[in-house]
């Protein structure tokens, strides 16, 4: 990731790479009880058609959906911006949700990550209320520096109070670069009483 890697689903010179790690990747979930993977599309391919990377790259997902289900794991699809990432080949929530039903498995579902997409298309609210039955996991960090909730310009209060509204029942992960302090201490956002609370259904 730091060299600048965004996924390997695309590339046929790394094709069999990626595929030798989805058993790897597999036994560790099913050993920590994982349920979600996130598999990267990829950054454009120099000299190789779109469409070409694209089919490459959903008959990537395919196969790794297979070998996820026998673990009853789901691969998630994720829209990446451009702007701090390079040429991603899925940077909307639209083409990220086109490409994953387009891969043709129950278990291939979105990622939707807030800071990503406030930086390439906003309204945020309306997306996920559009794509919500697609949506298996939510990232969340603040636009523009990718800090934590309330170092920008997103108000969290209300997308947050919407995302429950409309029913979503999955993980919102914290997936921001702390601005100050520790990480514990840029959980401040967060109210205390939301903290640890248990869930209806035991998760925590």
């Amino acid at each position: 990731m730091p060299a600048g890697d965004r996924g390997l689903l695309n590339d046929p010179a790394r094709r069999q790479e990626f595929r030798d790690n989805v058993p790897v990747a597999l036994e560790l979930a099913r050993r920590i009880g994982c349920t979600r993977l996130n598999a990267l599309v990829g950054v454009e391919v120099p000299d190789l058609g779109r469409a070409e990377q694209l089919e490459l790259a959903r008959e990537n997902v395919a196969w790794a959906a297979d070998q996820a289900a026998a673990i009853g794991a789901d691969v998630l699809i994720e829209a990446i911006n451009t702007i701090e990432n390079g040429p991603y080949l899925l940077s909307r929530t639209d083409a990220a949700a086109d490409f994953a039903r387009s891969v043709g498995r129950a278990n291939v579902r979105l990622l939707y990550d807030v800071y990503h997409m406030q930086r390439m298309e906003g309204n945020l609210a309306a997306t996920i209320a559009e794509h919500l039955p697609d949506i298996a996991h939510i990232q969340i960090a603040d636009s523009p520096g990718r800090g934590e909730p309330g170092t920008g310009e997103i108000d969290f209060g209300f997308l947050l109070a919407r995302i429950e509204e409309l029913g979503y029942d999955g993980w919102v992960g914290l997936e921001y670069r702390p601005s100050h302090g520790s990480t514990e201490e840029s959980l401040d956002w967060l109210p205390l009483e939301g903290r640890g609370a248990a869930r209806a259904d035991g998760r925590p």
